[in-house]
């Protein structure tokens, strides 16, 4: 079971400022949720567009539910200091609701990136902490930012207008689907994982460390880096170290975060292809 933090994680006040905004700089509000997928038909692209349609499906019933009720209450003259209640308590929802999609989007991911070695004791350990990640990043900044921004809204007494209060919802809808690069990285967290794995036997076999490039997306956007986090460009290409000599990984600990586009090959047989085993 995947514990709701508590209340305070996201409660502020009506109508005053925040101690500590929530940094909205990480999410994009102005595309539609769900229209900005990865572009392929292999199984790493698939599974991610559908975690990101998974994750907007959440929300969409989450948003529909909220509203009625908060359109409920302001007919029924409730004042908007409970009207706010009714959207706080609501967030505990989203956060479950959100909690239960990403969780399984990961054991989907993990499965796909490492088929029957998903159960390994190694990989098993990179989803759980990947589970923890994802816990805290609902609990500490999607959450708080979809609260911060409805907030103010509701305080103007939005509730009494349904067409605007569809459009308030609406507004922060993109949010949630932009946690599918969640699977993406996950998917190259387990084949690093699996990479060091192979790594070793090869050693032990006498055999020479396989080659990983990092792929760039021609048709993406390119990052640049920032503090703590790095330019997509800088580490594309040829790493003959293997695995165990990636700074970090697609999605990772890269400007872009989620939005990348970017994947990882291994030279195995004669070629560049994906996947660390044959199988």
């Amino acid at each position: 079971m995947i514990p709701t933090p508590s209340k305070d994680k996201w409660n502020m006040s009506l109508f005053q400022e925040p101690d500590r905004k929530p940094d909205i700089r990480i999410f994009n509000f102005q595309k539609p949720g769900g229209s900005k997928q990865r572009i392929g038909s292999g199984d790493w692209e698939q599974a991610t567009n559908r975690q990101q349609r998974r994750l907007t499906r959440a929300f969409d019933s989450w948003s529909a539910q909220t509203r009625r009720a908060l359109t409920d209450a302001a007919k029924r003259g409730v004042p908007i200091p409970q009207q706010a209640e009714i959207l706080d308590n609501s967030m505990r929802e989203l956060e479950a609701k959100l909690a239960v999609v990403l969780e399984v989007g990961s054991k989907a991911a993990a499965r796909i990136s490492a088929g029957k070695r998903a159960e390994l004791p190694g990989v098993r350990q990179v989803v759980e902490q990947h589970d923890r990640e994802d816990r805290l990043l609902l609990a500490t900044a999607l959450i708080p930012v979809i609260y911060a921004r409805l907030l103010p809204d509701i305080a103007r007494g939005l509730a009494s207008d349904p067409k605007a209060l569809q459009g308030a919802f609406g507004a922060v809808r993109a949010a949630p689907g932009q946690y599918a690069g969640r699977a993406w990285v996950l998917i190259f967290e387990t084949q690093q994982e699996l990479g060091r794995t192979r790594e070793a036997e090869r050693r032990a076999e006498g055999k020479t460390v396989e080659p990983v490039r990092w792929v760039i997306d021609p048709r993406a956007d390119h990052c640049a880096a920032s503090p703590g986090h790095h330019g997509c460009p800088e580490l594309a290409g040829e790493y003959k170290g293997g695995w165990s000599s990636l700074k970090t990984v697609p999605a990772g600990q890269v400007t872009c975060r989620g939005n990348c586009r970017c994947h990882l090959e291994v030279y195995r047989d004669g070629k560049w292809q994906r996947g660390v085993y044959e199988d």
